[in-house]
């Protein structure tokens, strides 16, 4: 499919998986929008519920934290569903200060917008509990999906080195096409279109974390973060979601965040022999 030969299988003990063998990459795009429409159902649900012992509660409090914690249940399914190959993302890989150092240019990124935000707007601080919820939905729901689900997938079932990259960039796109149904939410059609792009840009800046770390709490946490920061300090976001269509300075904060997006993309180049053999161990394919 488009050029790129599944992997072959190699035959071990579980169920099969006839369409990741075939084909990978629809299985990664399709199955991503796919979870996106129907697992936030499990949020609906769970707020339903909870409502009914706590009423007071605010109900998209509520779901945005659903769906955030029945991100553990998507990872585990979905390790079950792979099992006995997928070792799992909840265990981290690499040293704790190389996670840190890595997150720097991200910060950086964020201390520059809010700045600019503040020199632009006035500087602008208001972390309510919706903004709280948001961004550990967006965090930790996003995080499973777009790179938990959409990496493993093409690190397995994508065959030669070249599967790291295809790995990085759908996940990236798919991400940030995600983005455009913002619109749904209120958001003017140039805000969902500036997100989108800014997403895919945020996208290879997370993605070559996920792949180099192959652990779902460094992007899970710093995502949530980056949310939390860049919502509170943005005076219009409603209820979570962006409503003002972007100015200047957006269009400013687009440009650098290409700084991150490179810092991503060449830390997949630096590290690529290191991320190849982590996923291998992470698939049970090297004793």
């Amino acid at each position: 499919m488009n050029g790129i030969e599944p992997a072959k299988s190699e035959k071990k003990p579980g169920r099969g998986h006839f369409f990741c063998e075939k084909a990978p990459l629809f299985v990664m795009v399709v199955g991503t929008f796919f979870i996106t429409v129907v697992y936030p159902l499990m949020g609906i649900a769970g707020q339903g519920i909870i409502r009914q012992v706590l009423p007071q509660l605010d109900k998209d409090v509520m779901e945005a934290f659903c769906i955030a914690v029945s991100s553990f249940l998507f990872l585990w399914l979905f390790k079950r569903w792979f099992a006995p190959d997928w070792q799992g993302v909840l265990r981290l890989h690499v040293p704790l200060r190389d996670v840190l150092r890595w997150s720097v240019p991200l910060w950086v990124f964020l201390g520059i917008s809010i700045l600019l935000e503040g020199v632009d707007n006035g500087f602008f601080f208001r972390l309510t509990l919706i903004i709280v919820a948001m961004s550990a939905c967006a965090g930790f729901f996003e995080e499973a999906v777009f790179r938990i689900f959409t990496i493993a997938i093409g690190m397995r079932f994508l065959s030669g080195e070249k599967r790291v990259w295809w790995s990085l960039v759908v996940s990236s796109v798919v991400f940030g096409l995600s983005h455009c149904c913002n619109v749904l939410g209120g958001a003017p059609m140039e805000t969902a279109i500036h997100q989108a792009i800014h997403s895919v840009l945020f996208g290879l800046y997370m993605g070559a974390l996920a792949l180099r770390t192959g652990s779902y709490w460094p992007t899970a946490i710093l995502h949530t973060l980056y949310d939390a920061l860049a919502m509170s300090t943005t005076p219009g976001v409603i209820d979570g979601v962006m409503h003002d269509t972007p100015g200047v300075t957006s269009y400013i904060e687009l440009v650098m965040m290409l700084f991150p997006a490179w810092y991503g993309v060449n830390m997949v180049k630096k590290y690529k022999t290191e991320i190849l053999a982590l996923w291998d161990r992470k698939w049970g394919r090297v004793s």
